[in-house]
């Protein structure tokens, strides 16, 4: 399948370079004939695709490609008495953040905490909506560790490399937007029992 994906993309980008560009109309109309591509493999290596057959060529079978028919264009938004656009009423539930980064543990970083704790510091753009039951979820190592409204610290956390991802829930658990995961390594001290 990818293969003769492959193979109508190149035709395509070969008929456009060679100046035989159709406009969208024309190769929508094209009969079965008009679609047939040929391909002959050449003694030195070469591959030559065409739409006439000829000695030694096979005929590849081709998909139809998807397309999109374009309809009417959009109405604009009515204007008010000041000439001014009006906003149009939105529809579903929106992202209100556009961005969420984790500044410590920094990507790669070892830290040395005795106890396991460590401090997570990060940057929400805006602030977190909590009138709306939104809340931080702490994802560490792919496990959901702690919700909570405010930035905490993580307590106890085992010797060893993690991964943290922030994200920001809704009411619903819903995840709003989430950070890169960042990878870090805690190093504490091991007593042995013996």
């Amino acid at each position: 399948m990818l293969n003769k994906l492959f193979i109508q993309t190149i035709v395509v980008i070969g008929l456009l370079f060679t100046g035989m560009a159709l406009n969208a109309e024309e190769i929508l109309e094209q009969t079965d004939e008009d679609k047939k591509v040929f391909r002959k493999f050449h003694a030195d290596g070469v591959v030559e695709f065409s739409d006439q057959p000829s000695g030694n060529s096979e005929e590849l079978k081709m998909e139809e490609l998807p397309t999109y028919k374009f309809g009417q264009t959009a109405t604009p938004a009515p204007k008010s008495s000041r000439g001014q656009k009006q906003p149009r009423p939105v529809t579903g539930p929106i992202n209100p953040y556009s961005s969420l980064t984790i500044n410590s543990p920094g990507s790669n970083e070892t830290i040395r905490a005795n106890n396991g704790n460590i401090e997570v510091k990060f940057n929400l753009v805006p602030k977190l909506l909590t009138s709306q039951g939104h809340k931080f979820e702490y994802v560490i190592d792919g496990k959901s560790i702690l919700k909570t409204e405010q930035a905490q610290t993580l307590k106890n956390l085992d010797r060893g490399s993690h991964s943290l991802v922030i994200q920001v829930i809704d009411k619903n658990n819903k995840v709003l937007i989430h950070s890169d995961s960042v990878s870090f390594h805690l190093k504490r001290f091991f007593k042995s029992s013996s």
